[in-house]
């Protein structure tokens, strides 16, 4: 007779908490029912501490540049990390898979099961296509000049066709506002992606660039020859550069570091279906800086994590980005996070059916999550 497993915890059901509800697997680990308290009629159930949570959503990751681990400096700020990332990410394509194949095991054991990665080439495809965790691949699209900005699309979409014919999920998508163009913003808009996704004000000085048109971004264009005369700053707002040019449905805007309410109100009145993809670790590795985290909290945005890439962040764990918020934000509370790297992440991606929560009939991710005393570290262990 097939003997079913019962686990009595707290458990995080997307957006539902269950708590002392037991979660019933099969012998094959197939959910077979998430019971609340007041339903349990039996009690031959196991009882963890802490909480079950689905398999993890890694919103926002870079998988291609898992080779520049350990390269790069800390607190650099946004320009210096950008030119530290063109300095190093050339080498060779054995060194960069291996890399990101360590990469890919490392997110597995830390129980993550979908990533939303951004990708420049296709150094990643023959990974992805193992489909050892489900990618949705976000092709970037750069270009600050006009006359650039078909050719990028042709560029771009002819990446997409790569993908397509290896079955993998992908989407073409802008990289920031500091280095797209108007028309290429138009022009991505144009494809009608289903979700797209956007690096934003993650520094002051790409605020102060599309502000003013000052500030150390000059000497990232100049380093990379591109002409900027034809940049004007538009109503000397950040916010309205690429907004005004980008009409889409659905966005998730990743980092958000130096967000403001205005920008916030802008955004959420012209697009219907924002998620803010928050990056803590890789925010502290990069500008020693957070988001104001409790104020979005407080608007009701809807909140995603990612971890960035190993550039920006020293490992590739959704667990340990709660764990910075926590730190420094104990006010948050755990199951709410817990939610933000579940079902927020996997309706961000668009894959709720899927991922995100316990859903019966299918073998999910079960993670065991503990946390200290003073709510400010996290354990996993395996079910």
């Amino acid at each position: 007779m097939e003997q079913m497993r019962k686990i009595k915890s707290t458990i995080i059901n997307g957006h539902e908490i269950v708590r002392n509800g037991v979660l019933v697997l099969d012998e094959q680990g197939i959910t077979v029912d998430v019971v609340p308290e007041n339903k349990i009629d039996f009690t031959d159930y196991e009882v963890f501490d802490g909480y079950l949570v689905p398999g993890f959503v890694n919103t926002h990751c870079h998988l291609e540049l898992s080779h520049l681990k350990n390269k790069i400096d800390t607190h650099t700020g946004i320009v210096d990390f950008v030119l530290a990332v063109q300095q190093f990410r050339n080498t060779d394509l054995e060194e960069v898979e291996s890399a990101m194949r360590l990469a890919e095991n490392e997110m597995i054991e830390n129980g993550i099961v979908a990533v939303g990665d951004i990708s420049n080439t296709s150094n990643s495809f023959n990974i992805k296509k193992e489909n050892n965790i489900y990618y949705h691949t976000f092709l970037e699209a750069l270009g600050f000049t006009s006359n650039r900005a078909e050719a990028v699309i042709t560029q771009i979409l002819q990446l997409k066709n790569q993908a397509s014919e290896l079955n993998l999920i992908a989407s073409i998508s802008p990289h920031a506002p500091y280095s797209v163009s108007r028309d290429l913003f138009q022009k991505l808009a144009a494809q009608q992606e289903s979700v797209y996704t956007l690096h934003h004000l993650e520094s002051l000085e790409e605020i102060m660039f599309l502000n003013e048109k000052v500030g150390d971004f000059l000497n990232l264009y100049n380093f990379f020859n591109i002409n900027i005369d034809e940049f004007i700053p538009e109503e000397k707002s950040a916010t309205k550069y690429w907004l005004n040019n980008f009409n889409i449905e659905k966005l998730i805007l990743v980092h958000n570091t130096f967000l403001s309410d205005d920008a916030y109100e802008l955004i959420s009145e012209k697009i219907k279906n924002v998620y803010w993809c928050l990056c803590p670790n890789a925010n502290l590795f990069i500008e020693n800086r957070l988001p104001n985290i409790p104020s979005l909290i407080n608007k009701g945005a809807k909140i995603c994590i990612g971890t960035d890439s190993l550039a920006s962040n020293h490992q590739l764990n959704i667990l340990d980005e709660l764990h910075s918020i926590k730190k420094n934000f104990p006010e948050i509370s755990t199951e709410y996070l817990l939610q933000c790297a579940s079902i927020n992440g996997a309706e961000a991606l668009g894959i709720e059916q899927e991922f995100g929560k316990f859903h019966i009939g299918k073998k999910n991710r079960v993670l065991r999550i503990f946390e200290d005393s003073n709510l400010r570290k996290f354990d996993l262990s395996k079910i």
